[in-house]
């Protein structure tokens, strides 16, 4: 069942109980009016009878002829009866009430009402005349007002089934006008592809809970738009980058097997394959963690990693690959430790060292390290050529790099794999040009949550 209709039906059970009960109080409400506006007339003739006939011979001939006259105003079917006090009650007409507490009233308060389970009405008073006190009581059926109430019930009937259908189809076409919105966003939503990301969803009048759906899917949309935009450049790039290797290994194969050589050209040949070799074997590597930061934390294994040792390391095996590096480490006590993969930080921060020898061009590295808040700063800062400032902003995407260090080996995935390692362990990698020329890498990563 769709959203509207279960709306339009629970609004008009509810409000079909509230109208029931509405209707229902009013019903009882008017029955209990009516059966005391009825005893109200029940007593005022009851005194009629008493007066007409006990005091006929106390009354002028007008009075009487007055009292005559309201007296033959009956009421249907109505009896009466005036029985001594002191009169026996199985003699008298009465006694089919003995057993009825309508006698103890009477005597006791000086009237009573009673109402039969055949609908008959009766009304007691006791009267005191000269000549003993007498118990009048009159009886007589309510057809008139009876027959109001019937019509009262048929025409709450009547309101209340022609009420509830209008409830239902006026909270049918409102559920509709309400939930309308969320019929476009569905509409244009079912049209949206993976090649119509560019499309947004209408957000209305920008205010209600809808819009704010319709915000969330947008904001969904753009980041899927953004996620496929660098997954088809990197898919290009890396066939790119992956086919450049691969044709200069199998050129040179062919051509050391196309004809017998000498010595020093197999050995140039094999030199050119072992180069290309270790080029493919590092993007592959760089490709392989680069798709590890993408798992869950809770598949990879954490530890707390002493800073200070972590960068210690690094510096180690860069002296192997730079030995005439000028990387200066300034670790300001107490650094304490993060929560992350040994592994990770480590080619994080290899790669980030690593280019800031490459473009210093041997030059002097600065890397400085210290707490902030909860927040552990890593800044490297080099002397190099530095990242034009309009190219700043594409710093980070795999295989890009600047157009002033192209001339530089590299396949563009250092800071791209630098920077998704930071954001796995909730942290951020920001590159800026640095104020006395070159560039400045920061790496933040989270203080360990027991040293915070």
């Amino acid at each position: 069942m769709k959203i509207r209709n279960k709306l339009a039906l629970r609004f008009t059970l509810l409000s079909g109980i509230l109208l029931l009960g509405v209707l229902a109080f009013t019903y009882v409400f008017t029955v209990q009016y009516f059966e005391y506006e009825f005893f109200e007339r029940l007593e005022e003739r009851a005194r009629i009878v008493a007066q007409s006939r006990l005091e006929k011979d106390e009354l002028s001939a007008s009075v009487y002829e007055r009292l005559l006259n309201k007296h033959f105003q009956k009421l249907p079917k109505e009896q009466e009866w005036l029985v001594p006090v002191n009169a026996p009650l199985h003699e008298s007409p009465l006694s089919v009430l003995q057993n009825t507490q309508l006698l103890a009233e009477v005597l006791t308060e000086g009237k009573g009402h009673l109402k039969t389970d055949d609908g008959v009405y009766y009304s007691a008073l006791k009267y005191e005349d000269n000549q003993g006190d007498f118990i009048v009581v009159v009886s007589a059926e309510d057809s008139f007002g009876q027959s109001k109430l019937n019509f009262l019930m048929n025409l709450i009937i009547i309101a209340y089934v022609s009420g509830l259908g209008i409830i239902y189809l006026l909270s049918r076409y409102y559920a509709g006008q309400m939930l309308k919105p969320i019929s476009q966003i569905s509409n244009q939503a079912r049209s949206i592809g993976a090649n119509q990301l560019h499309q947004r969803l209408p957000t209305g009048n920008g205010k209600d809970e809808l819009a704010e759906l319709a915000r969330t899917f947008n904001d969904m949309l753009e980041r899927l738009a953004h996620t496929f935009e660098l997954q088809a450049y990197f898919v290009n790039n890396a066939s790119h980058e992956l086919n450049t290797p691969l044709t200069v290994i199998m050129g040179e194969a062919e051509y050391a097997l196309n004809k017998p050589r000498t010595i020093e050209a197999y050995l140039e040949s094999l030199q050119t394959i072992g180069r290309e070799a270790e080029r493919l074997d590092s993007i592959l590597q760089s490709l392989l963690l680069l798709s590890q930061t993408g798992f869950a934390a809770e598949s990879t294994h954490m530890e707390p990693v002493p800073v200070e040792a972590l960068l210690t390391v690094v510096k180690a095996n860069l002296d192997r690959h730079y030995p005439q590096n000028r990387v200066n480490l300034d670790i300001r006590h107490p650094v304490p430790s993060i929560c992350g993969n040994w592994g990770l930080l480590q080619v994080a921060l290899h790669n980030l060292l690593d280019n800031a020898c490459k473009f210093a061009a041997n030059g002097p590295v600065q890397v400085s390290v210290f707490r902030d808040a909860g927040w552990v700063h890593i800044a490297i800062q080099d002397d190099g050529e530095g990242i034009p400032g309009a190219e700043l902003k594409h710093v980070g995407e795999p295989f890009y790099r600047a157009t002033n260090v192209r001339a530089y080996k590299g396949s563009g995935l250092g800071l791209a794999l630098a920077r998704k390692i930071a954001l796995f362990h909730k942290g951020s990698l920001q590159v800026a040009a640095a104020a006395t020329g070159g560039t400045v890498a920061t790496l933040l990563l989270p203080v360990q949550q027991e040293n915070i």
